[in-house]
Formats: structure tokens, sequence, C-alpha cells
């Protein structure tokens, strides 16, 4: 039997401010749509590493 590859994701991104100290900040979140795993983040940076973290196994070996 041969596994799917998956050749594509879904995920809904949710972004909010809140109030800290008197001051606004962005903070996020990144579900999965088929898994419902959710990542939660704090700048753009870390969006892109969580997000990495959730497709990183996905790659498709090149053998």
């Amino acid at each position: 039997m041969q596994l799917e590859i998956r050749t594509n994701r879904t995920f809904i991104l949710r972004v909010w401010r809140e109030k800290n100290n008197g001051a606004f900040t962005w903070r996020g979140s990144l579900t999965d749509v088929a898994s419902g795993e959710r990542r939660y983040f704090q700048s753009l940076k870390d969006l892109i590493k969580k997000l990495s973290e959730l497709i990183g196994g996905d790659e498709p070996s090149r053998d």
C-alpha cells in the first residue's frame, strides 16, 4: 500500500492586539485545519518558525 503525499495544506491565521503595560502588542495563532493543531506566536519571525514546524515533515524525498 502506497502512502498518499499531501500536496497542499490549509491553515487558519488569526491575529489580534493585546494591551500590555499601556502598549499594544500583536499576537496570533496558526491552526492546521486537518489536524486541529494550533501554534501561538508573538512576532512575524515566530510565525514563520511555527509554520515551518507544521509543514517541515511534508517534504517529499528526492530518492
